[in-house]
């Protein structure tokens, strides 16, 4: 999660809008979207059952597609983890705390900064149209907004997040009514 997250932030895919969005949660970065591709990938087979080795049988086949990327994506992936790849997680934990307070304001972890911007009552409208779940959280909660109301004529969205019982459950996450 934390080396996608690099990604994100200090290189070119800071601009893909395909790319995967992050919010503040319990331990830093969290993208509720990397979260279920990995479970699928995991229950489709391709990821041992921790949801973070590879099949062993899988390794040439992923070391294939990784060299077929764009030379200047492949580039950009082996900056990070010549960057980040040998710290201890404690460090690399550190060191995202430190260069990205944002993502480190509602962590349980000791030691990271605390958030305690709160907002008077107020009404906002936000719509959520070309952007993932976790940009349109975010911008909740940079808001300082904590609680929401679906006013949607049907809520229901073929948009990973956007139904109404996905919305809720991943609104509680992040402490939002």
């Amino acid at each position: 999660m934390r080396w996608v997250f690099l990604l994100k932030q200090e290189t070119p895919l800071s601009s893909d809008p395909t790319f995967y969005d992050f919010v503040p949660y319990k331990y830093g970065p969290f993208s509720f979207t990397v979260y279920r591709d990995l479970e699928e990938l995991a229950r489709f087979g391709y990821l041992n059952g921790d949801g973070l080795r590879l099949q062993a049988d899988l390794t040439s086949a992923a070391q294939g597609h990784f060299l077929s990327l764009a030379g200047d994506l492949r580039q950009e992936v082996m900056g990070v983890l010549a960057r980040y790849g040998r710290l201890s997680q404690a460090r690399l934990v550190h060191s995202i705390y430190e260069k990205y307070p944002w993502f480190a304001s509602r962590s349980e972890l000791n030691g990271a900064p605390k958030s305690t911007a709160k907002q008077r009552f107020a009404a906002y409208t936000a719509g959520y149209e070309g952007e993932s779940i976790e940009a349109f959280l975010q911008k909740l909660l940079k808001a300082g907004i904590d609680r929401i109301v679906d006013v949607r004529n049907n809520p229901v969205s073929r948009k990973y997040g956007f139904s109404k019982g996905t919305l809720d459950s991943l609104c509680t996450n992040l402490d939002i009514r």
